[in-house]
């Protein structure tokens, strides 16, 4: 009876183990990780970058270990290891192109024009707005290198949510107008227009107007008046959901 009792609980105690290595991984596999890791970076990288640090992916069952160079914002990867501590992939070389850069300009870029955008609308309509820069644009950017407007690539792009009663398409044109106002004002090169108005929480009528990825060039040319943008918005989003219905 006893022999049954302790073959239960270690039988038990092998199942718990296995499902938390499952969630957290387990120490051996994330130690020689480590080690196999430091070894990849010192053969193939450079000694300026030191171990900093494992985190384990549940979902992937990978073992994230970090480097990262002393005194740099931008020179840090992860080296990803199995559950033998085999070297699976690292991202060594998007860092060199100018991710990390280009991730933290997009955090100094926002730092900047989220509080414009929230003083020129009503945080009671404000669902969301932000600007930011096509990611396709990270590479080229030299690592550490001092944040500035200038340097961010163009075309800057601006995604805007509103609440409004008044879902019309020359109430949306009204709205591509204010925010071309605000960009000028603040010296914001917004070469793209993605706005969105829908109704109120309290409001009976659910509908809602749009239109994403409109060009600035494109849309000013149909500006003479609210009307005539108005027009050009609705045919340029009935196109546009056409195009992207199946994608």
């Amino acid at each position: 009876m006893k022999k049954l009792l302790v073959i239960l609980l270690i039988a038990a105690l092998l199942v718990a183990i296995y499902f938390l290595s499952g969630f957290y991984g387990n120490p051996i596999s994330s130690m020689l990780g480590k080690s196999k890791a430091e070894k990849f970076v010192q053969k193939n990288y450079s000694d300026e970058y030191k171990y900093e640090e494992t985190k384990y992916d549940f979902k992937t069952s990978k073992y994230h270990h970090k480097f990262r160079a002393e005194n740099s914002s931008d020179k840090h990867f992860t080296v990803s290891t199995n559950f033998w501590g085999k070297v699976k992939y690292d991202d060594y070389e998007i860092m060199k192109k100018g991710f990390h850069t280009f991730i933290r300009f997009e955090k100094e870029l926002r730092e900047i024009t989220d509080p414009i955008i929230e003083s020129n609308f009503d945080k009671s309509s404000l669902t969301y707005g932000f600007i930011s820069s096509k990611i396709e644009n990270y590479e080229g950017f030299p690592l550490d290198s001092k944040f500035s407007l200038d340097a961010i690539p163009k075309p800057l792009s601006i995604d805007l949510h509103v609440q409004d009663n008044d879902t019309s398409y020359v109430n949306l044109a009204k709205q591509f107008l204010k925010v071309e106002d605000m960009a000028i004002k603040n010296n914001l090169d917004l070469g793209i227009y993605s706005i969105l108005i829908t109704g109120n929480e309290d409001a009976t009528d659910k509908s809602s107007v749009h239109a994403f990825y409109v060009p600035y060039d494109e849309w000013k040319e149909s500006s003479g008046s609210v009307e005539e943008l108005a027009a050009y918005l609705e045919e340029y989003s009935i196109k546009y959901d056409e195009e992207n219905e199946n994608k």
